[in-house]
């Protein structure tokens, strides 16, 4: 064998590293998990807008009636409120099914803090909203601040969820690529001496 061919394992380093993107002396390690923050940003930004459209048009029918002053009465801040914060523990939960996570403890606090610091009191301030004749300039705060507390959590719970697909995408890709490299060059059998 001369010196200028490449050995069996030099090429199964190379060709398991270029697939994963990582360069590591251990090619059974898990790669860096690198994140596209373009795509966490975008998904949030997307979807937010979604959740505003109504509000939007809404803001837009009220206006042209020349009540713009009511857009903070009406309780459907506190419906979608709910409906947002339902929608993130619904992702909180998705992430910790079926995947392997070493920390549950913070994902399962997420969820608790979401039930008891955000569901619970948004719930009471509707059925409050809905049954009072006016709705009074505090509430109308209170009921912007939940809204706008729903929105971060929302945010916060879908770029959880990006991140966590991200992770198992790279993750999955890094495992095939180990798996073709071991169908390529199997290790020797070991000898007993």
């Amino acid at each position: 064998m001369s010196g200028s061919e490449p050995t069996q394992q030099s090429l199964a380093n190379t060709d398991s590293e270029q697939d994963v993107g990582e360069s590591s002396a251990n090619p059974t390690e898990l790669p860096k998990i690198h994140y596209d923050h373009r795509k966490i940003i975008y998904n949030i930004i997307s979807e937010t807008l979604f959740v505003l459209l109504p509000f939007i048009v809404i803001g837009m029918t009220i206006g042209h009636r020349g009540q713009l002053h009511l857009l903070f009465t009406l309780p459907e801040w506190s419906i979608v409120s709910a409906v947002i914060v339902g929608q993130t523990i619904v992702r909180a939960v998705s992430v910790l099914l079926n995947r392997e996570i070493p920390r549950k403890e913070g994902f399962v606090l997420f969820i608790a803090a979401l039930l008891v610091l955000l569901l619970v009191p948004v719930l009471i301030l509707l059925a409050i909203v809905l049954t009072s004749d006016t709705v009074s300039l505090s509430l109308e705060i209170v009921q912007t601040l939940f809204f706008a507390l729903s929105l971060i959590a929302f945010a916060f719970g879908s770029a959880m969820q990006t991140i966590v697909e991200t992770k198992d995408a790279q993750r999955r890709k890094h495992r095939e690529a180990l798996k073709k490299k071991q169908e390529v060059f199997p290790s020797p059998p070991c000898t007993k001496s």
